[in-house]
């Protein structure tokens, strides 16, 4: 096993650097990026949703998105468990399936991908099987699987490969721990359900002790983040690294690694901000006075989250600074505290192949970044009277070379 480092540096996490050591200006397949690129922007394409329109636009809660070759995308949305297909033009044209458990049924569709005949594949846990769908939506096939998937599902737990595998993370049993700290792999099955191999996945571990999740318009954020971020790629490249430090280790399904690093200072919590933490805090200890969660930190961690895409860049998404927003106050008698300090989500993106870093894409506030094919990324986003909506933007460089 060797190590090859590729290292770009950069003062501070929250300054992109001007230039990368090496490959300025390769070209990026599937992408009109290059390396070097700095500072991506992003512009609307179109956007989708309506507070009292139809139920195909009336979003209760977008969960996943699968985008198609042609320019649509499938969409889950997690309130009606419901999978619906829309045209490259945002139109809705059907519904794909429907929620049960029958033959072309499903109790869950936050777990979705594409397969390489532009069909759809739902990983369903609960009835114990991977749904598939034709391109024209009729029913295909299940497909029993055996794999526990954990409590949590999305991003990054269950995909199809090129060669018409499937990938699904799954947890093995361990006595006396729980899921926060028992051992990951994620097992390769191929068409028929049979097991071809398996790649461990480091446990994220306890972490400093529990801490607490806040979910809101702008995601979620951690108290506490776990010990260990990692991410795979569709070719089984495995991305792994600490919140607290910005080296990211590239695992090959060969045994050799790569590694990217960056240099990064952590960012402080705003004073204010660190207050309202600190009232979330007192306030799930008083709900649990048995288990209070640990103190908030005054620094955050470096790395939020680690994500490959289509053309196998990786995602790497960095804490910043927050700032306030104008969060309206909660109705009388809700005792619960305001996070009114947000931060944009923001990420890095690296060219895997090469190791060079392409640039930094800040999404705008109140959204929450789904999925990319290409340089087209999909936002959930809020409308003016709190509705859900979903965003289509064309990534691009903020300032041309």
């Amino acid at each position: 096993m060797h190590m090859v480092a590729v290292a770009i540096s950069v003062v501070g996490c929250g300054t992109p650097p001007d230039s990368t050591p090496d490959g300025i200006g390769a070209a990026i397949p599937g992408s009109a990026l290059r390396i070097g690129t700095d500072s991506i922007a992003i512009s609307l394409v179109r956007r989708i949703g309506e507070l009292d329109g139809p139920p195909e636009y009336a979003f209760g809660r977008v969960d996943a998105i699968v985008p198609t070759r042609d320019g649509g995308f499938y969409l889950c949305d997690g309130n009606d468990v419901t999978v619906r297909r829309y045209d490259s033009a945002g139109v809705f044209t059907r519904a794909v399936g429907r929620k049960g458990a029958g033959p072309g049924e499903y109790s869950a569709c936050s777990d979705l991908s594409a397969d390489p005949q532009d069909g759809l594949a739902i990983s369903d846990p609960s009835n114990g099987r991977v749904t598939f769908f034709r391109p024209d939506g009729s029913y295909d096939r299940g497909v029993p699987v055996r794999v526990y998937p954990g409590l949590f599902g999305g991003e990054n737990t269950f995909f199809i490969d090129p060669a018409g595998r499937m990938w699904l993370r799954g947890w093995r049993a361990a006595e006396g721990a729980d899921e926060s700290s028992m051992p990951q792999q994620y097992v390769v099955l191929d068409s028929k359900g049979t097991r071809l191999d398996s790649v461990a996945v480091p446990s994220p571990g306890p972490g400093p002790g529990r801490g607490f999740m806040l979910c809101t318009n702008d995601g979620c954020y951690v108290a506490q983040p776990p010990d260990t971020l990692s991410a795979i790629g569709r070719d089984g490249l495995l991305a792994v690294a600490s919140p607290m430090d910005y080296r990211i280790a590239l695992r090959a399904r060969d045994g050799t690694i790569r590694e990217i690093s960056r240099a990064a200072d952590p960012v402080a919590f705003a004073r204010a901000e660190l207050g309202q933490w600190e009232a979330w805090r007192a306030h799930i200890a008083k709900q649990s006075p048995q288990y209070p969660p640990v103190a908030i930190p005054t620094m955050k961690p470096v790395l939020r989250e680690l994500r490959f895409d289509d053309v196998g860049r990786l995602w790497v998404k960095v804490h910043v600074a927050a700032e306030e927003r104008p969060i309206p106050p909660r109705p009388a008698g809700d005792p619960r505290p305001l996070l009114t300090w947000r931060e944009r989500n923001t990420y890095d993106l690296f060219d895997v192949a090469a190791g060079g870093y392409i640039g930094r894409v800040a999404f705008p506030y109140a959204t929450i970044f789904l999925t990319s094919h290409g340089d087209r990324v999909w936002l959930r986003e809020e409308g003016e009277s709190g509705e859900m909506l979903l965003g289509i933007h064309e990534m691009h460089p903020a300032r041309p070379r």
